[in-house]
């Protein structure tokens, strides 16, 4: 009697999904793609065509804001660690604009590790520049996550 065994049934994996628009911030091109894992969001937010510095947000890590790296008092802020060394590792500003898209998509109800990529051009440090960045890339990130957004969607549009 030969006995055959069957390997293990897998888990059905779902599909990633993956969104991508792009803006003129403030005369700069300025493109967002969002990939949704099962066990993570991926969000590259470029404007040089390279991934620049990575975050890591892990999930449901918060601290309480307050006044530090430029959120609200009395808000939670994303613990946020850099994963790598392809920006520029001293640039709060960036820091400060990874943080607030990772607010905006917990907002949205996603909480799993995050993973947001900046890569900006070095002129690019205009105070309301990073805040329409931040919001405009958060935006659409927490649509994309939350199924708003058509998966592959490409749009370029204006924004400041």
């Amino acid at each position: 009697m030969t006995t055959t065994s069957t390997p293990p049934a897998r888990p059905p994996q779902r599909a990633v999904r993956t969104s991508q628009r792009a803006w003129i911030i403030e005369g700069v091109h300025t493109e967002c793609l969002v990939t949704d894992y099962d066990d993570r969001a991926l969000v590259v937010v470029t404007q040089v065509a390279k991934l620049g510095l990575v975050f890591h947000a892990a999930g449901g890590s918060v601290e309480r804001g307050g006044g530090d790296g430029g959120n609200l008092p009395g808000h939670y802020a994303p613990k946020l660690r850099a994963l790598s060394g392809g920006g520029r590792k001293d640039d709060e500003l960036v820091q400060a604009v990874a943080s607030r898209v990772v607010q905006v998509v917990r907002g949205a109800g996603v909480d799993k590790p995050v993973i947001v990529s900046m890569g900006l051009e070095k002129a690019f440090r205009e105070m309301d520049a990073l805040r329409g960045m931040a919001r405009v890339c958060g935006d659409f990130a927490a649509e994309a996550l939350s199924g708003v957004v058509p998966p592959s969607s490409a749009a370029v549009s204006a924004a400041t």
